[in-house]
């Protein structure tokens, strides 16, 4: 494949301008060889844009309460060791 640029599944169908339903259709027509391989690769996706996010929250200070939360746990004495 050389000189051919890879896109991202949900970029495909964005540059295709494929409608919901014209996708739909497309993943139905898929093998299913092809279909888990475009699930897999959709969960990826979605799995890197959730670290993402936690990481642009957490070095926002969106996440603080967590650790306050955890703080006063600990000072009270109301956490338990993980198995």
């Amino acid at each position: 494949m050389e000189g051919k640029v890879a896109l991202s599944w949900p970029a495909y169908f964005a540059v295709m301008k494929l409608s919901v339903p014209e996708i739909e259709a497309a993943v139905g027509a898929l093998s299913e060889a092809d279909r888990k391989e475009l699930y897999r690769r959709l969960d990826e996706q979605r799995a890197e844009a959730w670290d993402r996010q936690i990481e642009q929250d957490a070095k926002a200070g969106r996440l603080d309460f967590l650790l306050d939360e955890l703080d006063a746990e600990i000072a009270a004495g109301t956490t338990r060791r993980c198995a």
